[in-house]
């Protein structure tokens, strides 16, 4: 079930003192946005395998570039330094020729980045709910989970403001990945 959202006031994109107007209706990229472990690569993947839309997954796309895993990224060089570098690499994806690209769980909390996802006419949010994720992600790597359970259950509420401004909800929890896919595609199609 997608549900829209329409925000009109964020046609104005803040670049530090100055405000320049964008475009909203850019369709070129498809942005698949939610926390960790909502599918967001999977369904790029799935958008790829049945619609042969090229996809690109952000954090392996940082991994690939700083040579190291997103976990040992935020343990030797810190939070901030990834934030940087993950808004010069989502910059550059977004320049490229990918049809869909998956952001990062964390993406959405800086500003400018939240403003550039807005001004993309494709933004969809996997909702999935908080215990629905736990059981998905509490076993991994991710740099955040470490934390453990309350400090991730905060993370994610907090996160779920910038999470609810996108165009697009999905519910994930409700859908297979094939059929998020397909419910991405018919909203594409649909424009």
């Amino acid at each position: 079930m997608i549900n829209f959202h329409y925000v009109r006031w964020r046609n104005l994109l803040s670049t530090g003192n100055n405000w320049v107007r964008i475009d909203l209706d850019r369709s070129s990229d498809t942005l698949v946005v939610g926390e960790n472990g909502s599918g967001k690569s999977t369904v790029a993947r799935k958008l790829n395998e049945l619609y042969g839309y090229s996809f690109s997954d952000l954090d392996k796309e940082i991994e690939k570039k700083e040579k190291s895993k997103i976990i040992d990224i935020f343990l030797t060089k810190g939070e901030k330094y990834f934030r940087r570098l993950e808004s010069n690499i989502l910059t550059d994806v977004l320049d490229s020729d990918v049809d869909v690209i998956a952001l990062g769980g964390g993406t959405l909390n800086n500003t400018y980045l939240l403003d550039l996802v807005l001004s993309y006419k494709n933004c969809y949010y996997l909702k999935t709910k908080f215990e629905t994720l736990w059981k998905r992600i509490h076993k991994t790597e991710r740099p955040l989970v470490k934390e453990g359970h309350d400090r991730t259950l905060d993370l994610y509420n907090f996160r779920e403001k910038y999470y609810d401004l996108l165009h697009y909800t999905i519910i994930a929890d409700e859908s297979s990945i094939k059929e998020i896919a397909e419910e991405i595609k018919l909203s594409i199609d649909d424009g």
